[in-house]
C-alpha cells in the first residue's frame, strides 16, 4: 500500500473514532444528569422523583426486601408478636424494642408498599447532612469515566473507593440499576422460585 493510501486510511479511522465519541457524548451527558437530578431530589427528600429514577429491578429489590417471606415485614410482625407475648421476659422486650426501631411503626405495616418503606428507609438511615454531601458528591466533576454498552452505563468516580454506578436504559430513558452483585442474588432467587413452581 503506498503512503499516500495509508494516510487516507488513517484518516478514515481517526474520523470514525471521532463521530463515535460524538455519538456517545450525548449518552454520557444524560447518565450524568440522571444522577445529579436523583441526587437532588434525595437531598430534598422527594422520594417519589428518586423512585422515579429507579430501574424496575430497582424496584423489584425493595419490594424483595420488604415483603418477600422472612423479609422486613414478616421481621416486624414477628417482633411485635414477641414484644405482647406475656412469655418474652422484661430483658428481652427490651431488646426488641430497639430492633422494632429499625423497622416502620406498626400501624403503617398493613398500607406500605415497597415504595412508601424505601422512603421511611432512607429517611431514618441519612441525616439531611449526609444527603447533602451525597448530592455535592454525586455529579459531574468528580465522574472519572461513563462505560456505555448498549442499554448498560457505568460510572466510575475519580475516588476509586466510590461504589459505581449502575444504569439501564428503560423506554428511552436511563434508570439507576442495582449493583451486580444484587442483580446476581435476585436472578437466583428468580430460578428458585421458578424451580418451586414446577415442582407444584
Amino acid at each position: 500500500m503506498r503512503v499516500s493510501a495509508i494516510i487516507v486510511v488513517a484518516a478514515l479511522l481517526l474520523s470514525a473514532c471521532g463521530q463515535t465519541e460524538e455519538k456517545a457524548a450525548p449518552a454520557q451527558g444524560e447518565v450524568i444528569a440522571v444522577i445529579e437530578s436523583w441526587a437532588q431530589a434525595l437531598e430534598k427528600g422527594d422520594y417519589d422523583k428518586v423512585w422515579e429514577h429507579m430501574s424496575k429491578e430497582s424496584h423489584e429489590l425493595w419490594a424483595r426486601n420488604w415483603s418477600a417471606p422472612g423479609a422486613a415485614r414478616d421481621q416486624a410482625k414477628a417482633l411485635r408478636l414477641a414484644l405482647e407475648s406475656e412469655f418474652t421476659a422484661a430483658e428481652e422486650k427490651e431488646r426488641i424494642r430497639r430492633d422494632l426501631e429499625k423497622f416502620p411503626p406498626m400501624a403503617q405495616l398493613e398500607g406500605m408498599t415497597p415504595q412508601k418503606y424505601f422512603a421511611w428507609k432512607v429517611n431514618s438511615m441519612q441525616t439531611a447532612d449526609q444527603r447533602k454531601a451525597a448530592r455535592e458528591f454525586h455529579q459531574k466533576l468528580n465522574v472519572k469515566e461513563v462505560v456505555i454498552e448498549g442499554d448498560s452505563a457505568t460510572v466510575v468516580w475519580i475516588i476509586e473507593e466510590a461504589e459505581r454506578f449502575y444504569l439501564v436504559k428503560e423506554e428511552g430513558k436511563w434508570k439507576i440499576a442495582p449493583n451486580p452483585k444484587d442483580r446476581r442474588e435476585m436472578e437466583a432467587m428468580r430460578k428458585k422460585e421458578g424451580q418451586g413452581q414446577e415442582k407444584r
